[in-house]
């Protein structure tokens, strides 16, 4: 059976198989490329962003405090999935029109 052939008796699958493959690939690319940020040594409260890099990288090992921002990469993560899930709607929706 193939997914991207009119199905006139149910609805098309396409959409949600594009929108989930989509949302797979790019978090993938998101935990390829992790937030770091750094620590004031003095204040625990106080944090900056110091940029993207794998979690593998030494390339903010010889800044103290560096370390990897979870809490960044959970709303990127989240940012991911609301724009496929929106996709996934958007493109159901115009599947059911056709």
């Amino acid at each position: 059976m193939d997914m991207f052939a009119p199905n006139h008796g149910g609805r098309s699958s396409w959409p949600l198989v594009a929108s989930l493959v989509a949302g797979v690939f790019f978090s993938l690319v998101a935990l390829l490329w992790l937030p770091w940020e750094r620590v004031h040594p003095n204040d625990s409260s106080l944090k900056e962003s110091i940029g993207y890099a794998p979690c593998w990288s030494h390339r903010f090992g010889s800044i103290p405090g560096a370390h990897v921002d979870w809490s960044s990469l959970i709303i990127n993560l989240l940012v991911v999935w609301v724009i496929c899930g929106a996709a996934a709607i958007m493109l159901n929706m115009s599947a059911a029109r056709d």
